[in-house]
C-alpha cells in the first residue's frame, strides 16, 4: 500500500550539467516534454476548439520569447505556458533566492505599526513571525485592490532578505489568500494560505505579534512545529474522542511511523478519532499508516493511467522491474496511456475502535493528502467535514524535476492520471466533504466532537 500511494508524490533531486538559458530553447524544450510526458496534455489539448486556442497561445509565447527577454520576463513565459493547462501539479519555479529579483518597498516597523494599529483580527494585517526562518515581516494593505495585501521585510536573520524588500503579495480568493512570493522562489501557481485567528497557514504557521497577540492555545500549536516536529498532535478533545492532528506529510516516513506507533494504544481505546488534515498541501506519502483504525472491510485501490513515453518508461522500469508483461506494454505503447495494477488492501479484522472516525478537511488539503481522502472518503467508519479541498489530483505521480536546458527553472511534471478523472474530476472543484461546514474554522474542532459524540 504505501509503494503504490507514494508512487503518486515522490520528488526527488537532480543535477545537470550543460546550462542555455535562451528563452526560446527552454520554452520549445518545455512544450516538448509536456506534449510526450504529461499525463493530461491529451485531455487538455483534446478538441478542435481547444487544439485552436493552444497554438495560437504558443504561436504568441513563441514570439515573445525570441525578444531577448530577461531572466524573469522568461520566467513568466514559461509560467504562462504552463498555467494554460490549469493544473496546480505541474509547475516550474525559481528556487535559488539569487536569481529571484529583489524589489522594494521601503517600510519601518514603527511605519507598520502606525499603519496597522487599528486593524481587524479577521484581517490579515499586522506583523508576523515566521519562527523557522527567523524572519519578520508586516503584511498591510497594497492600496490598489481590494482584499489585497503586501508582505514587506522588518527584520531577518537571513542576509539574503533586505530590511524594505517586497517579500511576498497576498489576494484574498474566498475563504483562503493566494500568495505570490519574491523573497525566496517564484512559482507559475501562486500558493494557497490561510489566515486563522493570530496564525497565518503556508506551509509553515507564521505568528501575529501585532496588533494582536496570539492566544495561549496559538502559542501551543506553533510550538507543536518547533524542533522539525512538523505539527504533528494528538491530544483528546474530550472523553471520547481523540484527535491527531496531521498539517502535512513533508517528513521522513519514520518520522511519522514514530509518531503514529507513540499514540497507537490512545487511539485504539478511544470510541471516536478526528483525523485533522487540514492545511495539509500533500508530501511524500499520505495516509497509508492510519489505514487499520479507518479499515472495515477489503477493498482496492484503483492503479491509474500510466502516461508511456521515453522519458516517463525509465521511471516505470524502475517501478515495475519484476513485471516483465507490464514493461512490454509501456514500450509497445508510446504516447498512449497504460493501466497501473490495482491494488487490493485487506487486513486480519476491523478494530474495535476508533467506531467512527471524523477527517476534517479545508480548502489548503491537497495533493497526496486529496489521494488518501478519495481512497478513504466512502468507507463505512468515514465521514469527511470541512469544506472542498483543493483539487490538485487528477493528475499526479511527480518524480525528479524534469531538466531543461536552463538549470535556473525547476519543473515537475505529472504522469499518471488518476483512476477518477474520466468520470469524477476533481481538479476544478476539489473532493466535497460529507458534512460542509459553515462556521467560523475555529469552531471545526467542536463541531466534530459534538459530531461523533451524538453517535450511537
Amino acid at each position: 500500500m504505501k509503494r503504490l500511494l507514494c508512487l503518486f508524490f515522490v520528488v526527488q533531486s537532480w543535477a545537470v550539467s550543460a546550462q542555455n538559458c535562451d528563452c526560446r530553447t527552454n520554452l520549445d524544450s518545455l512544450i516538448q516534454k509536456i506534449s510526450t510526458d504529461y499525463a493530461g496534455y491529451r485531455d487538455k489539448v483534446s478538441t478542435s476548439k481547444n487544439r485552436l486556442a493552444y497554438a495560437r497561445m504558443v504561436t504568441q509565447l513563441r514570439i515573445q520569447s525570441m525578444r531577448s527577454p530577461s531572466r524573469a520576463e522568461c520566467f513568466d513565459i514559461l509560467a504562462t505556458y504552463i498555467n494554460y493547462f490549469q493544473d496546480k501539479h505541474l509547475q516550474i519555479g525559481v528556487y535559488n533566492k539569487e536569481h529571484v529579483a529583489k524589489i522594494f518597498d521601503p517600510l519601518t516597523e514603527s511605519q507598520a505599526r502606525q499603519l496597522t494599529q487599528k486593524a481587524l483580527s479577521s484581517s490579515p494585517e499586522g506583523i508576523w513571525w515566521h519562527d523557522e526562518k527567523k524572519l519578520k515581516i508586516a503584511i498591510v494593505k497594497d492600496g490598489k485592490t481590494a482584499d489585497a495585501y503586501k508582505g514587506v521585510v522588518l527584520e531577518s536573520a537571513d542576509t539574503t532578505y533586505k530590511t524594505g524588500q517586497l517579500f511576498s503579495k497576498i489576494k484574498k480568493n474566498g475563504t483562503f489568500y493566494n500568495v505570490h512570493e519574491f523573497g525566496s522562489y517564484l512559482l507559475s501557481l501562486d500558493p494557497r494560505a490561510k489566515f486563522q485567528g493570530n496564525i497565518f497557514y503556508n506551509y509553515f504557521p507564521w505568528k501575529r505579534l501585532f496588533p494582536h497577540a496570539t492566544t495561549p492555545a496559538e502559542e501551543q500549536e506553533v510550538a507543536t512545529w518547533q524542533n522539525g516536529n512538523k505539527g504533528l498532535a494528538c491530544w483528546k478533545p474530550s472523553p471520547n474522542v481523540v484527535c491527531v492532528r496531521i498539517p502535512t506529510f513533508g517528513m521522513q516516513w519514520s518520522q511519522f511511523e514514530a509518531f503514529i506507533k507513540k499514540n497507537d494504544s490512545l487511539i485504539r481505546a478511544t470510541p471516536y478519532l478526528i483525523i485533522d488534515v487540514r492545511n495539509n498541501g500533500g508530501g511524500n506519502f499520505g495516509m497509508e499508516l492510519l489505514l487499520p483504525y479507518l479499515y472495515t472491510k477489503p477493498f482496492v485501490v484503483k492503479g491509474g493511467l500510466m502516461q508511456a513515453s521515453i522519458n516517463n518508461n525509465r521511471v516505470f522500469s524502475s517501478d515495475y522491474s519484476s513485471d516483465s508483461t507490464l514493461l512490454r506494454k509501456l514500450r509497445q505503447n508510446i504516447g498512449a496511456y497504460v493501466p497501473q495494477p490495482d491494488f487490493p488492501v485487506s487486513y486480519e479484522a476491523a478494530l474495535p475502535n476508533p467506531k467512527k472516525v471524523v477527517i476534517l478537511q479545508n480548502a489548503l488539503c491537497g495533493s497526496a493528502t486529496e489521494y488518501s481522502i478519495q481512497v478513504v472518503k466512502d468507507f463505512e467508519k468515514v465521514t469527511t467535514m470541512g469544506e472542498n479541498t483543493m483539487g490538485m489530483m487528477d493528475y499526479g505521480d511527480l518524480r525528479q524535476p524534469t531538466p531543461i536546458p536552463c538549470p535556473d527553472f525547476t519543473f515537475v511534471i505529472p504522469i499518471v492520471k488518476s483512476s477518477w478523472t474520466d468520470t469524477a474530476p476533481i481538479d476544478q472543484t476539489g473532493i466535497a466533504p460529507k458534512i460542509q461546514l459553515k462556521s467560523p474554522e475555529s469552531d471545526w474542532l467542536g463541531e466534530a466532537v459534538k459530531y461523533l459524540e451524538n453517535q450511537k
